[in-house]
């Protein structure tokens, strides 16, 4: 093999490398093929001055009563960069989190017993 091979094959070989790191872009959303008589979307979040966390997943009730569940996102973090000394909604608001995202009114209370 000659200089120009070789190079010629070097080149090929680094821009198939550069081709194979751009694959961990690629992203293909989730196909989400339910066929149910009820479907919802539930939206759950929290968040206080050391960790927030959100959750999403759609709940389908199938004709005969079967229920199934698909995770559709889910983000938490432990640390923060920043400083959320305001507890409550407002730290949940810093983290995109509305109200309607939160648990139900006294379902967290019942979850902890």
């Amino acid at each position: 093999m000659g200089r120009r091979t070789t190079r010629a094959r070097l080149r090929k070989m680094v821009d198939y490398l550069d081709e194979v790191r751009k694959l961990s872009q690629l992203r293909i959303p989730r196909c989400y093929a339910l066929r149910s008589s009820k479907i919802e979307l539930h939206v759950f979040g929290d968040a206080s001055e050391h960790a927030y966390a959100a959750v999403a997943y759609w709940r389908a009730v199938r004709p005969d009563g079967t229920v199934h569940l698909a995770l559709v996102a889910g983000k938490s973090r432990v640390a923060q960069t920043k400083s959320c000394r305001s507890r409550g909604s407002n730290c949940k608001r810093r983290f995109g989190l509305s109200p309607s995202d939160e648990y139900p009114k006294g379902a967290r209370d019942r979850d902890r017993t």
